[in-house]
């Protein structure tokens, strides 16, 4: 799920900067390519894995709960 919303988040931010390249919007656009490298980062994949285990064992820990 969180790399499904990753893509569509790096698809959004790629649409944008393209949208702020034909506006001649520099600032932006660098901060839109900050934005995508970190969405693009395997440490960032890393954390969101372990958000999704971290969940994981939330739910396990509560659905054994008596």
């Amino acid at each position: 799920l969180f790399g499904l919303d990753k893509n569509r988040a790096l698809q959004a931010a790629e649409r944008l900067q393209a949208k702020l390249r034909e506006r001649g919007d520099v600032a932006n656009e660098d901060k839109l390519n900050l934005l995508k490298s970190v969405l693009q980062s395997p440490l960032f994949s890393q954390i969101l894995n372990l958000q999704t285990s971290v969940q994981q064992l939330k739910d396990q820990v509560g659905h054994d709960a008596p």
